[in-house]
């Protein structure tokens, strides 16, 4: 007489299968919610040019929109174009020297 029915057999697979699916998902969710982009509050990437948020926005009122012109689609603000910097830059602070890359990037496209 046999006491379990046979597909208790595929029980011991199914539980290994399971917990190593979970502790896959574990690390995936570990992964993501410690990564700095999700937990550090003002996280920004290194600036390729010397850039004041507190003057641009601050000073001068410019709607954050008009550089992060992605941020109400995306999970991040992307880092503007050559092409919105210049929309000033061309006729603002031609000669600046902190603004040499700008122009470089401009001119080599």
């Amino acid at each position: 007489m046999q006491l379990f029915p046979r597909k208790a057999n595929s029980l011991p697979a199914l539980s290994l299968m399971g917990a190593l699916g979970g502790g896959v998902l574990v690390v995936l969710l570990a992964w993501y919610y410690l990564s700095p982009e999700f937990y550090e509050v003002g996280y920004a990437p290194e600036q390729p040019v010397p850039y004041s948020h507190a003057f641009h926005a601050g000073q001068l009122g410019m709607d954050c929109r008009y550089c992060h012109n992605h941020v109400e689609q995306s999970p991040h603000a992307n880092i503007p174009s050559t092409q919105t910097c210049m929309n000033c830059h061309g006729q603002i602070q031609t000669q600046s020297a902190a603004l040499l890359p700008v122009r470089e990037s401009w001119a080599t496209g």
